[in-house]
């Protein structure tokens, strides 16, 4: 059986690499991506179970334009979307309902690791 890979993209270079640590020191494959435009192309080449993804990406590419690119694309249609943010109302709005959670920074690792794992 193929290891579940999980697909980390954010901004903050400090967060995403603790992300991709404590994830990878839990057995569970990681890719990267530090904006909406390298995540696009990682996505290209690879279909990963979870994608966690902050909302507020720099660059013309938002998390929530790449969500909804997700939703979008047949060969993701299992992909797994999880908002990771520091906006307060982002379950509120429209656009964030096509993800499957919605997570406030800073969240517990414990918790993301099994909000994670109950995704796969």
């Amino acid at each position: 059986m193929t290891q579940p890979t999980v697909l980390i993209v954010e901004d903050n270079q400090s967060l995403r690499q603790s992300l991709i640590m404590v994830l990878e020191m839990e057995g569970i494959k990681t890719l990267a991506a530090e904006d909406g435009h390298e995540a696009v192309t990682v996505l290209r080449q690879h279909s990963p179970a979870v994608v966690l993804l902050d909302m507020q990406l720099p660059g013309n590419v938002s998390g929530l334009d790449l969500l909804a690119a997700i939703r979008r694309t047949p060969r993701l249609a299992t992909t797994r979307v999880v908002l990771h943010t520091a906006e307060q109302h982002a379950s509120t709005l429209p656009e964030a309902e096509a993800a499957d959670l919605v997570i406030l920074k800073p969240a517990d690792i414990d918790d993301l690791l099994t909000m994670i794992r109950r995704l796969f």
